[in-house]
């Protein structure tokens, strides 16, 4: 477990390019797709108090001893655990030595100590690591960071997410020699969004209630998870049922419309390619063949995520409608580039266009004409003068769209931009107010006089108010009634908008004018 003493601006407006995010939440979605494969059945639905885990002294060693064996029965791991605290590797804040020994060692730094909450999340981070192992979890063939992350994601998948998101992020001052000094830690290989996302899509799909996931959070847990719920592109994942069937079959059904678009571009493309055949042979084939290779992927994951019938447990069925809604997104942001590219090769093709027919390969005597699926080169006989229509092909049951005829479709096909808005913005401008307000405390005499900072005619009002209090006691009641009356005027005002006059007609034909 690695940790860094200095905080990073990891805010979510500097985080990285929309594709690049899309991206990863889909890898997130597939790692736990992973772990409720192998662990679906096997697992509880409980999340660990990490009140049950009081850490009194950090630097007690068989109390941290304690601690980590009560996170290991939690998670039911059958050997004996002790914590050795060590000086370790800059950036190191825990290791552990993985075995099937009965006694298992972790090493702690001793930097960690100084925080209680980033010990546990440590402990709960290493603890995992043996969990996998000892349950033949792993993805060697990945990077050492895709494994960290896959354990980050398996802690809180196991009940560990209190621990991981308390102790993320987590800061302690200290007094010494009368000057305070402010020790801060970052613990963790996922970014605070990202594990707020993966918390609250656990918790979503085991219908945990939201009293009970955010019950012994820390404040900095809970605000992960709203940083989550109103990020642009986690927002939709986090506000969406994916045990609602119609949300499923609305997405396939977007998905399909989506890349019958693009093909449609590609179909005409190939009407008109002889009309520049040094370009094309270098430039627009190669374009096709890489485009077609990326839809066809597309479908194939499709196709993947719906054909399986028999799932092994509800969780997983949500894991995988989550995951298709994923890859809708995925496609228009993905495949921009491609369709906008597309466009303008027909564009061009067309332009140069001189006998405003197609030029197909066509054989005289059948009145046919020859279709590539550009996916594995396959040549296809197709009827000549036939409008748009879906061919699969015979050695790769590749299925795209073609057409012979001389008719442009690509001008029915919706830009990917309108497309994404039609998707995804709707839910964005929704979510615009987040629907978890987390504020600090500020008390009550901050914001009230904002409040009459914005509306001065009150403010005056109770200020003649108490002022003819004391006059009241001093002068007499009179002197007081009118200061009274005037502020109670003021507010009545302030409050029904009294003072606005509002002028009905036309205005003077002037472009400066005073009402």
């Amino acid at each position: 477990m690695d940790f860094n003493f200095v905080p990073c601006d990891e805010t979510i407006e500097n985080d990285v390019a929309k594709e690049k995010i899309i991206i990863s939440i889909g890898d997130f979605i597939h790692k736990l797709i992973l772990l409720e494969k192998e662990l679906g059945t096997k697992v509880s639905h409980r999340i660990l108090d990490p009140q049950s885990l009081i850490l009194e002294n950090p630097y007690d060693n068989d109390e941290i001893d304690r601690v980590a064996n009560h996170i290991a029965k939690f998670l039911g791991l059958r050997q004996r655990i002790h914590v050795n605290i060590d000086d370790l590797p800059y950036k190191v804040g825990g290791n552990i030595g993985l075995s099937s020994s009965y006694d298992i060692t972790i090493n702690l730094d001793y930097a960690v100590l100084k925080l209680e909450d980033s010990v546990l999340a440590v402990l709960a981070h290493e603890l995992t690591h043996l969990y996998l192992f000892n349950h033949r979890i792993d993805i060697t063939n990945k990077s050492i960071l895709d494994n960290e992350l896959l354990t980050d994601i398996a802690a809180i998948y196991l009940g560990l997410g209190k621990l991981i998101l308390n102790g993320h992020r987590t800061e302690k001052k200290y007094e010494v020699d009368k000057k305070v000094y402010t020790c801060k830690l970052y613990v963790g290989y996922v970014k605070t969004h990202y594990l707020g996302f993966v918390y609250k899509t656990i918790c979503d799909m085991r219908n945990i209630p939201e009293n009970v996931y955010n019950e012994n959070l820390s404040s900095q847990g809970r605000i992960y998870i709203t940083q989550a719920m109103t990020h642009n592109e986690f927002s939709n994942y986090l506000n969406k049922n994916f045990y609602d069937e119609n949300i499923i079959n609305k997405t396939l059904a977007d998905i399909k419309e989506i890349l019958y678009s693009i093909q449609i571009i590609l179909s005409d493309i190939e009407k008109y390619l002889k009309n520049d055949e040094i370009r094309s042979a270098k430039e627009i084939e190669p374009f096709l063949i890489n485009t077609h290779k990326k839809i066809r992927a597309y479908l194939k994951i499709c196709s993947m995520l719906t054909s399986e019938t028999n799932l092994s447990t509800e969780c997983l069925k949500y894991l995988y409608n989550m995951k298709l809604y994923q890859v809708l997104e995925e496609i228009l942001v993905c495949l921009d580039t491609d369709f906008n590219s597309a466009k303008s090769y027909l564009k061009y093709l067309v332009s140069i266009n001189t006998t405003q027919s197609p030029n197909l390969n066509v054989d005289p005597e059948s009145n046919m004409c020859t279709i590539v699926c550009r996916s594995d080169n396959t040549k296809i006989e197709y009827p000549l003068d036939k409008p748009i229509s879906i061919v699969k092909c015979p050695k790769c049951c590749y299925e795209f769209i073609v057409s012979s005829d001389s008719v442009l479709y690509n001008e029915k096909t919706k830009d990917f931009v309108v497309l994404y808005k039609e998707h995804f913005a709707i839910n964005k401008q929704k979510n615009t107010e987040p629907k978890i307000k987390l504020t600090e405390d500020k008390g009550f005499i901050e914001p009230f006089l904002r409040y009459l900072f914005n509306r001065p005619l009150m403010g005056i009002g109770i200020v003649l108010i108490i002022i003819g209090i004391p006059v009241l006691i001093d002068v007499g009641f009179l002197g007081s009634l009118m200061l009274f009356v005037l502020g109670i005027l003021l507010i009545i005002c302030s409050i029904f908008n009294l003072y606005e006059i509002q002028i009905e007609g036309d205005l003077p034909d002037h472009h400066d004018h005073n009402l």
